[in-house]
């Protein structure tokens, strides 16, 4: 699993998470506020994307891939709630399309989020990696 998701139902959210534990403070490269649900939202490159960059780069640029990459598994990690997860990225697709839905009010948000849970479960059971 090397794509990020962010589950939004348990996400803190904007100014309610401390600095200390931001994503968005600590890897602002891959994390951002999304506007509709007011959660961090990923929109970062996967983890083999970063790893390729700095295997496939001039030094400058292995550097700092290598420093997002440190950043990204930073923020994974110390996410208070544990709202951000390791995914494959059609799992994450999946994810993303059944947070999207209940924000734009096309399903219940409580079903929408115990979809995601569910599927998170098994996503952390396939992938053998828990985070």
């Amino acid at each position: 699993a090397d794509a990020v998701f962010v589950n939004e139902f348990t996400c803190r959210g904007k100014g309610a998470c401390p600095a200390y534990c931001c994503c968005v403070g600590r890897s602002p490269e891959s994390f951002a506020w999304a506007k509709d649900t007011n959660a961090a939202r990923f929109d970062g490159p996967t983890w083999t994307d970063l790893a390729r960059r700095q295997t496939q780069s001039d030094a400058d640029d292995a550097e700092t891939a290598a420093a997002a990459a440190y950043n990204l598994n930073l923020a994974v990690g110390q996410c208070p709630v544990m709202a951000i997860h390791w995914v494959t990225p059609k799992q994450r697709r999946r994810l993303d399309g059944i947070v999207a839905d209940a924000a734009e009010g096309l399903t219940d948000p409580r079903e929408g989020a115990d979809a995601v849970y569910a599927l998170l479960a098994k996503a952390a059971f396939e992938n053998g990696r828990a985070a």
